[in-house]
């Protein structure tokens, strides 16, 4: 039975955080994005839901499989900078969440 291993992913984490940050840089500068409060909220949250999930998965793997092993084998320079890469995902994702969510008790203008 072959072993499936993932890697350390780095280029799928920059592509999560453009979005995440065009959206809380959009939301920062205008009070929507589509006009409507819920549709705004349900973006900012699943966005956030969906990026937050690869570092934490990553996070995840990196206590509990063989990935150790790479963290060591990778160099002290690739492993924290993939560590600051995740760190960066995950509190952007956590401030899309929050800012959706802060959509739903929006009220209408």
């Amino acid at each position: 039975m072959a072993t499936y291993r993932e890697g350390y992913r780095t280029g799928r984490l920059w592509v999560l955080l453009v979005p995440l940050t065009a959206y809380l840089v959009w939301m920062s500068w205008e009070a929507s994005v589509t006009g409507v409060a819920r549709v705004d909220g349900t973006l900012g949250v699943l966005l956030g839901l969906y990026a937050g999930a690869h570092p934490a998965a990553n996070g995840i793997d990196l206590i509990f499989s063989t990935r150790r092993g790479r963290w060591r084998n990778a160099g002290p320079v690739n492993s924290v900078v993939w560590l600051l890469l995740n760190a960066a995902v995950l509190t952007a994702s956590l401030f899309a969440v929050i800012i959706g969510a802060a959509q739903f008790s929006a009220r209408a203008s």
